[in-house]
């Protein structure tokens, strides 16, 4: 199965109250968009302990899973970085969030 990546300029964020872990089980997500505004993935987030969901490259586009914790990081990636990619290794089904590659010290959030 190929890699595949997903450049994406804008997102939406969602931080969900209430219902159970059945009933929903991310506690927040983040869906991602092209220039398009075509969803190119969602990034979601979990607060129970059990094992993350696998990363996948669905019709709806890459999905990534990460505990709740990493939130506030990956919130940081998306307001002070450019361009970002989502990215799924089609063999070892993971995925990750990335940028291009940056110079050092370029501080774009500040």
């Amino acid at each position: 199965m190929a890699d595949v990546q997903r450049e994406f300029t804008s997102y939406k964020v969602y931080y969900f109250s209430g219902g159970s872990t059945g009933d929903r089980p991310a506690a927040a997500e983040i869906d991602c968009f092209d220039a398009t505004s075509t969803r190119v993935g969602s990034i979601f987030f979990y607060s129970y302990d059990a094992p993350l969901p696998l990363a996948e490259n669905t019709m709806s586009g890459i999905y990534l899973h990460f505990p709740v914790s990493r939130f506030a990081d990956v919130m940081t990636v998306l307001k002070e970085e450019k361009p970002l990619y989502l990215n799924f290794h089609g063999t070892l089904k993971w995925g990750y969030l990335a940028t291009a590659i940056e110079p050092v010290g370029e501080q774009e959030g500040t």
